[in-house]
């Protein structure tokens, strides 16, 4: 019983702790941005407005409650994950395959979100947001390249690194990856986050390497956010924009998958072989 109680404190502090950044990033902003404002207007500026401007810039407050939590933790980032090799550098070849994948999940991703909107249409709303943020290149790189790196240090490095020493694997894949999908706040990116987290945590475990899982996570997060819209604004048919999708992840999963089993099965034959 002390075990499980322990790790829902660890994952509850993991979030309580991002939650507070991120809070602390939106007081701050609204505090400096409201004193801007009112210094530019001559007015106080009004809470609609300015809950209408923190809807607006978001993914900048994100980014920076992100980026000042990481430099919090860089103490503990070293020690827990550096030190113990959890950024092990990959080659050319797992780089490839790893930008492959990405092409691949965010294929899964997009379908899921198709289907997935058709059943909770408040998500639209969501994927708008989303849309007008990659309009500003501050937000799209917190979407792209800040939110992958800040989610698998956290969900993969930390969380999932506790979990899976202490509980069977399988249920430490599922609970990360569950914890991960809850966190982006709305039914459908929690279903298609969690199966996203579930193919993150495959892979770091596989390559035991968070810039594997990174490099996946930006991949995915650059076609979902970029990529997709320009796809969808291009073609009119929605049959063939889900046969686009379909086709990317079956073969873009497919191949790296191949590749990432047959490592696999050598890994093991070769263990044996030493026994």
């Amino acid at each position: 019983m002390k075990k499980y109680l322990k790790a829902i404190g660890v994952v509850l502090g993991l979030i309580i702790l991002w939650q507070l950044a991120i809070g602390v990033s939106s007081i701050g902003y609204a505090f400096i941005y409201g004193i801007y404002q009112s210094s530019q207007t001559g007015k106080v500026v009004s809470e609609v407005f300015m809950q209408e401007h923190i809807k607006d810039n978001l993914y900048t407050i994100v980014l920076i409650g992100e980026v000042l939590l990481l430099i919090a933790l860089i103490p503990i980032i070293k020690e827990k994950l550096i030190k113990r090799g959890s950024f092990k550098s990959i080659n050319s070849n797992t780089i490839t395959n790893m930008f492959i994948l990405g092409i691949g999940m965010d294929g899964i991703v997009a379908l899921s979100g198709m289907i997935l909107s058709t059943i909770f249409p408040s998500y639209l709303e969501v994927s708008k947001t989303i849309s007008n943020a990659t309009g500003s290149y501050l937000q799209l790189f917190s979407i792209v390249i800040c939110a992958p790196i800040f989610e698998e240090i956290f969900f993969r490095g930390f969380m999932l690194g506790y979990l899976k020493k202490n509980f069977n694997i399988v249920g430490a894949i599922i609970v990360q990856a569950v914890v991960f999908g809850i966190m982006h706040g709305n039914i459908v990116q929690g279903i298609y986050a969690s199966i996203l987290g579930i193919a993150l945590a495959i892979v770091y475990l596989h390559y035991e390497s968070l810039f594997a899982c990174i490099i996946v996570h930006i991949v995915t997060n650059f076609f979902g956010s970029v990529v997709n819209g320009f796809l969808v604004s291009k073609i009119n048919s929605e049959v063939t924009i889900i046969t686009i999708f379909v086709i990317i992840a079956i073969v873009c999963i497919y191949i790296p998958g191949t590749k990432m089993y047959k490592e696999h099965k050598s890994k093991v034959n070769e263990k044996i072989s030493i026994e």
